[in-house]
């Protein structure tokens, strides 16, 4: 139970025999506190009220008089008639303003009490017994000096240490036990939205002070907020939804967050385990939906089982190949009271993520590397999650041999290093797909050849032995058969092979591939006005570090080409699911979690406004990130394919396309309607800040600008050409030798 008390000999609303131990109702902490709480008193306390009760509050009078009776107050006779009182309003918050016996019955079941002491004569501590002086309390927080009427009192808060040692074996509720989960494990953030189902979860929030609670503007929001948080900090995401569409909405992020190897813990609320199955409101079998892109997904059918469930959901989303878990909460089983242990570790049969390296294995392989003439490095996304950017630089230092990138592994080697060459893949640079073409051993780390890597299967990579290195061993073979698997963490791994690494005659073949950059480089025409590589290299020039965060579209593939990313600068994306609308509300977790950290959110007009809501949730965080938002006035990535592969023509592409444009437009032209909508008005609307950038000598100005903005977001709108293309281009199902260069 929490209690709440104060003091003072002139302030009052009532007294019991002399004795003034409350706080008065307009005290800004009293109201805040108490509204919507039980409020418990003396007769003689209430008779004194104004009005004769304190409205928005359930009013209970402990009284020995049977007979008592007064409007809006509920009467009481004994303690224990109090405890059953609360119970029924599944409540164990009791506000105490009456006198001395009120409180020297309660106070010994108090869990918490808050205590006013005033800095006056007056000591409370002359009727009240002196919490600072006795062995059960231990106060654990104290503010300092407030005014109120001329007289300053501070606020504490005092926890029975008592209670804290019988927590330890005695029952507690299922919502109570997921609070507990939540400090056991360390999460300092959830990122929630509140809904029938996950009310009583919330409650057991509200009465903590560990754990910041984020209320995103949408669900959607909220799972790609945790996803950026999860990326920017390395601990694992925690959303907390109610069922039905709460728990549909973050179906997307649950994907992205699959195919990402993104650790997230998803809480979902659920209808009372006797209607699930009868249709009741907002009741969906979320575990069913999701299987196939969570790690782990469950119901919990007994309270019992609900802290070893949650226990087993942090140990999956953190260990072997990281991803997202669900755990479904019927919402009896929040309010059912079990066994208050919460364990320090699990044991899953079948589960048992490799942690060790075969050794037999990598040895064949480095044998392989070693007779190589024209070896090459593939760095994917794994070797960020591993945290083994040293070792690959180490490595490849020592057997010089040259790297190429997936775009989720882009940061794997500094961006300017001798023997980084970029990234390969539908858009990436020509020497590297040209190098993957025509190397004979292709060193793989770290990603799953997915098809924007490989093209038409049959020519990737065409005389090159392969070797992969994957944490996942379902990871293996899957998509290209390779000649040396290695189930293994990619930092494992390469420190292995660095004791091993000797220096292998490169040189022709590094040259070679140099030759290749030099034939077509990697350039956009600096002619036709401001360009996306102008902004991107803008960002370089202005950002030494920085989280940058991409949506899906052209600007990230842009952004994937252009930026140096490495060391303290690093890259966030949707890779794998490719989800529009990621860009904004990821950014916004990663600035929650790395709050001194610059976060750069690099968006397009099509992405953005899947997710432009979240702005609320930036501004309610105070999460000023800035916002590069690149507005070509179409879907850009469709449209490309549209104008190279589908005659130009432009369906269902172009976002000023309003009712009444012709059928078979072509482009941008004068008899255009206006844009909508105005992405600077609508920045200000919320309270950040708007830039509307259309020259390239405007641009620098933009993001100084913007980094000096600390108390709100920036977004900063580029116009840009409606027929820039992201180019090199390979088409899907081609070689990725057959590139499209202009």
């Amino acid at each position: 139970m929490n209690a709440i008390a104060s003091a003072d000999k002139n302030w009052g609303i009532g007294c019991n025999n002399g004795l003034l131990l409350r706080i008065p109702d307009d005290m800004k902490c009293f109201r805040e506190m108490t509204m919507g709480k039980a409020i418990v008193m003396g007769r003689k306390t209430q008779e004194s009220l104004p009005g004769g009760y304190l409205p928005g509050r359930v009013n209970i009078v402990l009284t020995h008089d049977k007979n008592y009776q007064a409007e809006g107050i509920f009467a009481v006779h004994s303690i224990e008639e109090l405890y059953r009182r609360l119970e029924a309003y599944h409540t164990k918050d009791v506000f105490v303003i009456g006198g001395e016996s009120i409180y020297r019955q309660l106070l010994d079941d108090c869990e918490t009490v808050y205590l006013t002491k005033i800095d006056a004569a007056f000591d409370a501590d002359a009727f009240f017994p002196n919490l600072d002086e006795s062995p059960q309390w231990a106060l654990v927080s104290e503010s300092g000096k407030q005014a109120y009427h001329q007289t300053d009192y501070r606020f504490c808060r005092y926890e029975n240490r008592k209670y804290a040692k019988r927590e330890e074996t005695m029952d507690i509720t299922g919502r109570k036990l997921f609070v507990k989960a939540l400090r056991e494990e360390g999460v300092d953030t959830i990122f929630g939205y509140p809904g029938g189902m996950v009310t009583d979860i919330f409650d057991e929030l509200y009465k903590q002070e560990d754990i910041q609670v984020v209320l995103p503007r949408h669900e959607q929001g909220l799972i790609f907020e945790a996803e950026g948080y999860a990326k920017a900090t390395g601990k694992p995401g925690v959303c907390l939804v109610t069922s039905g569409p709460g728990a549909t909405n973050i179906i997307t992020g649950l994907a992205d967050a699959h195919y990402d190897s993104i650790p997230l813990v998803c809480i979902t609320g659920q209808v009372p385990l006797s209607l699930i199955g009868n249709d009741a409101f907002q009741e969906v079998d979320i575990v069913g939906m999701t299987r196939s892109v969570t790690k782990y997904g469950v119901t919990v059918r007994e309270r019992k089982d609900l802290g070893r469930i949650l226990k087993m959901a942090f140990h999956i989303a953190q260990t072997g190949k990281l991803g997202p878990v669900l755990i479904d909460i019927p919402k009896d089983i929040q309010m059912q009271s079990g066994d208050s242990e919460y364990p320090s570790q699990v044991h899953i049969r079948g589960y048992k993520p490799n942690e060790s390296v075969h050794i037999g294995q990598l040895k064949k392989a480095y044998r392989l590397l070693k007779s190589a003439k024209r070896p090459l490095i593939l760095a994917g996304g794994g070797i960020h999650i591993g945290g083994a950017q040293e070792q690959l630089q180490k490595f490849a230092e020592r057997t010089q041999i040259p790297v190429v990138t997936t775009v989720m592994g882009k940061g794997a080697m500094p961006p300017k290093h001798p023997l980084y060459l970029g990234n390969s893949g539908m858009h990436g640079k020509y020497a590297c797909n040209i190098a993957v073409s025509q190397c004979d051993l292709l060193f793989s780390i770290g990603t799953r050849f997915n098809d924007r890597i490989t093209g038409d299967l049959n020519e990737f990579a065409p005389h090159a032995r392969i070797i992969h290195i994957d944490v996942d061993t379902a990871a293996i073979s899957r998509n290209v058969v390779v000649d040396v698997p290695i189930v293994a963490d990619a930092k494992l791994a390469l420190e292995k092979l660095c004791e091993w690494a000797e220096k292998q005659d490169t040189e022709k073949w590094i040259a070679k591939i140099r030759g290749w950059e030099t034939e077509n480089p990697l350039e956009m025409r600096r002619d036709r006005g401001m360009t996306p590589q102008m902004i991107m290299e803008a960002v370089n020039r202005s950002y030494k570090e920085a989280i940058i965060v991409t949506d899906v579209g052209q600007h990230q593939m842009w952004a994937s080409q252009y930026l140096e990313i490495g060391g303290r600068k690093k890259l966030i994306t949707s890779g794998g699911l490719g989800s529009m609308g990621f860009g904004l509300p990821a950014a916004i977790g990663a600035k929650i979690g790395k709050p001194y950290e610059n976060v750069i959110c690099i968006t397009g007009d099509g992405g953005f406004q899947m997710n432009m809501q979240e702005m609320a949730t930036a501004i309610a965080e105070k999460a000023p990130v800035t916002i590069c938002l690149l507005n070509n006035q179409y879907l850009g990535m469709v449209r490309q394919m549209q104008q190279l592969f589908y005659g130009k023509r432009y369906e269902a592409t172009c976002l000023r396309r309003q009712k009444g444009c012709p059928d078979m437009c072509k482009g941008p032209n004068e008899a255009c309607p206006p844009y909508v909508p105005d992405f600077v008005k609508f920045a200000q609307c919320y309270g950040a800040y708007g830039i509307r950038v259309t020259e390239p000598s405007q641009i620098e100005d933009a993001f100084y600008q913007a980094k000096h903005n600390a108390d709100a977001p920036t977004l900063i709108e580029f116009l840009i050409a409606a027929d820039e293309l992201v180019l090199p281009m390979v088409k899907g199902g081609n070689p990725m030798s057959e590139m499209i260069l202009k």
